[in-house]
């Protein structure tokens, strides 16, 4: 992934922790639940149709099963799966609301994101992030905050609707997914 060499983040002055971005080389990484885009980080988990054959949905709970309980032998998976997939809940409206629940919950405590742009001098940032133009700009070199931070760097996608998730795409993928995907508007 070609990451540009300078990233960007604009800042309010009138705030002490935005002030230790420039006096104290601090790099404030926010709790997913204080953005304002609805796609930040609070995707709702929802499987593509398509994928939810009844065997796909059996194969899917045995390796949950698997991950869950790594000394089950292969004839109590089977029926850890079968029970499972008779109660329905991969297809159960309520069940899947609570747990994106849960994993919002769970994902806001153990992560912290910082959202940089590419663009030095964007209008629209100016005014929304850096209090209609009176703050800063600061520029970080990508290669370094990596190094500093050992943290995931990565472009965000834009996109109209809330993506949906293969019944197989493994924790990267939905980790980026999750992370990485903005409305366009």
């Amino acid at each position: 992934m070609d990451i540009p060499k300078i990233l960007y983040k604009y800042r309010d002055w009138r705030h002490e922790s935005n002030k230790r971005n420039l006096t104290e080389t601090e790099i404030y990484f926010a709790a997913p639940n204080d953005f304002n885009d609805p796609f930040d980080c609070s995707i709702p988990f929802r499987y593509d149709d398509k994928d939810l054959t009844p065997e796909n949905v059996f194969k899917k709970l045995v390796i949950m099963g698997q991950k869950l309980h790594p000394d089950w032998d292969e004839r109590k998976l089977h029926e850890f799966a079968f029970k499972a997939q008779h109660e329905g809940l991969l297809n159960d409206e309520h069940h899947l609301e609570k747990h994106n629940e849960s994993r919002k919950e769970h994902f806001n405590k153990l992560f912290g994101i910082v959202s940089l742009t590419t663009e030095k001098n964007n209008f629209l940032m100016w005014s929304h992030y850096s209090n209609s133009h009176s703050g800063y700009s600061i520029g970080y070199n990508s290669r370094k905050l990596f190094e500093q931070t050992q943290e995931q760097l990565g472009p965000v996608q834009y996109e109209s609707e809330f993506p949906k998730f293969s019944l197989f795409d493994d924790h990267i993928e939905y980790f980026i997914k999750y992370c990485y995907t903005k409305s366009d508007i």
